[in-house]
């Protein structure tokens, strides 16, 4: 899920309080990830997202969908579509695969791995990003293990 919390902190920044349930062992196997999460982050009282995944299920499908009083927009794999409210697509567009862009953030790690200044957070909007992500991660599971909701400042 770590990709589609990066993608909804980068669209809303961070989140003011968000609250999750996380499930263990569903298939009744042998490992101790979480097999099927969800996720509610309010955003300054005015945005709601839900996140769900489930590793249960056999086919791999990422979906991502944003309303507003205007339309909609849908993520499916890589295309995006613009919707009006009468579901007509204004504006469609398709991406790369994952594979170049997986390329491009190892040549980037690799390129500026001993850059110091690059190492610090303030100096690096893309580390001040991931740390937003791995702020809201940790809520998650703190979240799930407390049975409440996390509150940032």
């Amino acid at each position: 899920m770590y990709y589609t919390i990066d993608l909804v902190t980068n669209l809303f920044g961070m989140t003011s309080r968000l609250y999750s349930q996380l499930n263990f062992k569903s298939l009744n196997q042998d490992y101790t990830i979480d097999d099927a999460t969800k996720v509610v982050l309010i955003y300054q009282d005015k945005i709601n997202t839900t996140l769900m995944m489930s590793k249960i299920y056999m086919k791999k499908t990422e979906r991502v969908r944003i309303f507003g009083d205007k339309g909609y927009v849908t993520l499916d794999d890589r295309t995006v579509n613009l919707l009006n409210t009468m579901g007509d697509i204004l504006e469609s567009h398709s991406f790369n695969t994952k594979e170049s862009k997986v390329d491009a953030q190892l040549d980037y790690f690799i390129t500026n791995l001993y850059n110091k200044k690059l190492n610090e957070i303030s100096n690096n909007k893309n580390l001040a990003d991931q740390f937003i992500n791995i702020k809201v991660i940790d809520a998650i599971y703190h979240s799930n293990e407390a049975q409440e909701v996390v509150k940032f400042n």
